[in-house]
Parts: structure tokens; sequence; C-alpha cells
């Protein structure tokens, strides 16, 4: 790393910025992932179970299919969505129609959107956002 590139390195750390940073950060993704959960249980109903809606990047949703998170994965890309498989998780092998929802990097727009299109693609169904 270059001296310059240690130096803007050090003044974030010590003016306190890198700390303001992961606040804001925090709060963002806090946001986002009270979004995704609200979206879900709405455009889901009980036809899913969601997981890890205290916190973290990225929600576990137990698509109640039977069939294989690698299975949901496809489905999902074949309608240009994003979600990742569970599989390699399981020590055991076995499989769960569970994937992994990130939305770090993902507008709260293309969220909305992201799970139309998922809905769509394991239920067939079109999301019009009324109640």
């Amino acid at each position: 790393m270059s001296t310059l590139q240690q130096s803007i390195l050090e003044k974030f750390l010590v003016n306190q910025d890198y700390e303001k940073h992961i606040r804001k950060m925090g709060k963002s993704f806090k946001k986002k992932h009270d979004l995704i959960k609200t979206i879900c249980e709405k455009q889901f109903g009980d036809r899913v179970s969601i997981d890890g809606e205290h916190g973290g990047l990225f929600i576990l949703l137990e698509v109640r299919k039977n069939v294989s998170s690698d299975t949901l994965v496809e489905e999902a890309l074949q309608n240009g969505v994003k979600v990742y498989p569970t599989t390699d998780f399981y020590f055991d092998g076995r499989e769960k129609s569970t994937v992994f929802l990130g939305f770090t990097d993902v507008s709260s727009m293309d969220i909305e959107k992201g799970t139309e299109l998922l809905n769509q693609a394991w239920f067939g169904d079109l999301y019009d956002g009324v109640e």
C-alpha cells in the first residue's frame, strides 16, 4: 500500500470517520433488512418461512415447495434474480428448500421487483401490490 493510501486510511481511523461509516451503513442495512422481510411476508405469505429476521446482511427463505435449494436458485435465475443455495452448508448432504436472499447492494425498488419475480418463478403468481 502506498504512503498516500496509508495516510488517508490513518486519517479515516483517527478522525473516527470509520465508526461514523459503520453506523451509517448499519442503519441503511437495517432499513433494507426490514423492507425485504416485510415484502417477503406480503409477497409469499405462508408459502415461505423467514429465518434471520433479526439482523444480518441476508435472510434465509425456506420455500414450502418440495424442491432443492439448487432448483430454487435455477428457477430464480431464469427470472433474472440471483439468490444463493444453502446446500453446501449441510454436512449430512441433505437437500432443503432454503435460499439466501442478500440485499446489501440492491436498491429498495429492486428488492420489491426481485421478490415479485421470485414469486412468479416459484409459484407462478404476479403480485399486484394490492391487499
